[in-house]
């Protein structure tokens, strides 16, 4: 084992150079800024730009001098997870959607202000495969993103409070305050961000056995979600909604170790007390504070100020105290299956729930509930036309109607990545509609982000990469016996799912999801820390 050591001399730097890269984008990123919020997006974009580059060439430097005079000529390969293949799979289709766009410079360097062409796909899978299979894994990492990210969403929560301590708002017209938040920009960006991260932190507050850990879990997983409940964006709380479900998934798992089966459902039970307790927390907050807080839109006042939302903390509350007289049944054994029954019940229950919306949506819509019982919701989430979701109405029309009209090729691997407005342009059949809606304004992506694949990376495109992100969580929960850590992950993947179905790729959030997904996958390969959260 020595010898093998010795003989691995640039790797280990190798793995140095990657733990640099990491503080950087986990401990630095998150909080950096310029120029307030004129350019910000620009300036994380060039911060990323330039640390991923370089780790990315001095990581290529060192294997080849490896490569060269250590393995004499040698290379050595390494297995592929199916992680691993569904990143090369999806990169593949990238690859070959740029080739065949018509717009070249975009496709290479993406669209101006969101860069998220070719270049920057390159980057995340480097870094991913990077972490994934050059790094040792170390556990400061994560806890560095946790206090970076505890930071930011810190300086969110005061911004709410028109409170600019760092400052960044400077001159900025009260009007435009309610739309940027923290060192992120724009709102819809800090929410991905958050959305991104904060699945870390709720799940250790519910796995964790280490009191301490615990502890620090708990109070980041306060400042997230009171930070998530202001920051105005609606996708935020359906992220939430499917992290919650997967832990209530977990909550009745049996892979889990034995001393955790039994204190299980009562941790979600607290995962729910905490979130409701943290909507009502800031709902005090906003009513001492009345007359310096930003106004939000109505949701995020309902689960901040309604009594229905303390009507369910108290409920819940009550549920912990019975459950806590209650841990075990006449034989002394914890009642897992009836449990499970519950899960399943509830899930049914929730099933029907949300396909039940949906059909209403779409009879509310097409009208035949006014034709046929005189009724018709105007609420603007039940009633999907052009101006639904702040115009995402329009844009998710737009994008499945053009889309249609592709030729074959471009139905298959799109238009090239992050060339969504460099193709509407260049027809002027669409550029008119969309300015018709937007005026000047032409959109360079759907506002969300399969629809956006679907355009620029086609059918194939879209298929790999969702099924990046299918494989991600199917792999990480698999293993989550052997690592307590990678449902973490799982979570942070589903968060990232369901919050960009209404939202997009960009550069706040996306470098530090592939670089969580390297995590993961690290963890799967060289399990490093096995039980150690």
């Amino acid at each position: 084992m020595k010898q093998g050591k010795k003989k691995q001399p640039c790797m280990s730097v190798n793995s140095v150079v990657i733990s640099l890269y990491l503080f950087v984008m986990l401990g630095i990123f998150p909080l950096y800024y310029k120029y307030q919020y004129a350019d910000m997006g620009d300036a994380k974009y060039k911060m990323f730009l330039y640390s991923s580059g370089i780790c990315v060439v001095v990581f290529f430097l060192l294997s080849l001098m490896q490569v060269l005079f250590v393995n004499k000529g040698k290379v050595k390969g390494f297995q592929l997870n199916s992680l691993d293949k569904a990143v090369v799979l999806y990169y593949s289709v990238t690859l070959l959607s740029f080739l065949f766009s018509s717009f070249k410079e975009m496709g290479f360097w993406g669209a101006d202000g969101w860069s998220m062409g070719l270049l920057s796909q390159t980057l995340f899978v480097c870094t991913y495969f990077l972490v994934a299979k050059a790094w040792r894994y170390q556990k400061w990492a994560v806890g560095l993103l946790l206090i970076s990210s505890a930071m930011v969403f810190l300086i969110g929560i005061f911004h709410r409070f028109d409170v600019d301590i760092l400052p960044i708002y400077g001159n900025l017209d009260e009007y435009y305050k309610v739309l940027f938040l923290s060192t992120m920009g724009q709102s819809s960006w800090y929410s991905s961000f958050l959305c991104t991260v904060f699945p870390i932190g709720l799940y250790l507050f519910f796995s964790s056995e280490n009191k301490k850990v615990r502890l620090f879990a708990g109070m980041y997983s306060i400042i997230a979600i009171c930070s998530l409940v202001t920051q105005n964006t609606d996708s935020a709380f359906l992220s939430l909604a499917a992290v919650l479900l997967v832990l209530f998934y977990l909550s009745f798992d049996q892979k889990e170790r034995r001393s955790f089966v039994k204190m299980r459902w009562k941790r979600f039970v607290q995962v729910i007390i905490l979130v409701l307790g943290s909507f009502c927390l800031m709902g005090i907050c906003q009513k001492i504070y009345a007359e310096r807080m930003i106004p939000l839109d109505s949701l995020s006042l309902f689960m901040s100020q309604s009594v229905f939302v303390w009507i369910l903390f108290v409920t819940a509350l009550l549920i912990y105290g019975f459950l806590s007289g209650k841990e075990k049944t006449k034989n002394g054994k914890s009642p897992v299956k009836s449990r499970r029954i519950v899960f399943w019940i509830f899930l049914l229950i929730f099933g029907l729930g949300v396909a039940g919306t949906a059909l209403f949506i779409m009879l509310n819509t097409n009208g035949y509930l006014l034709e046929r019982f005189g009724y018709q919701s105007t609420n603007n989430y039940l009633l999907f036309n052009e101006q639904w979701g702040n115009g995402r109405g329009f844009a998710w029309k737009f994008a499945v109607a053009s889309f249609a009209e592709f030729p074959i090729l471009q139905k298959l691997i799109g238009v090239g990545p992050d060339c969504f407005s460099a193709y509407i342009k260049s027809v002027p059949e669409y550029l008119e509609q969309m300015r018709n809606f937007w005026g000047d304004l032409v959109l360079t992506n759907a506002h969300n982000e399969y629809l956006t694949k679907l355009y620029n990376l086609g059918v194939v495109g879209l298929l790999s990469y969702v099924g990046m992100h299918v494989t991600a969580i199917g792999l990480f929960l698999k293993h989550r016996k052997e690592n307590m850590l990678l449902p973490a992950f799982a979570l942070c993947t589903v968060s990232y799912m369901v919050h960009n179905i209404f939202c997009y790729e960009q550069v706040c959030c996306s470098p530090i999801f592939y670089i969580l997904l390297g995590m993961g996958s690290n963890l799967i390969h060289k399990l490093h820390c096995k039980s150690t959260y």
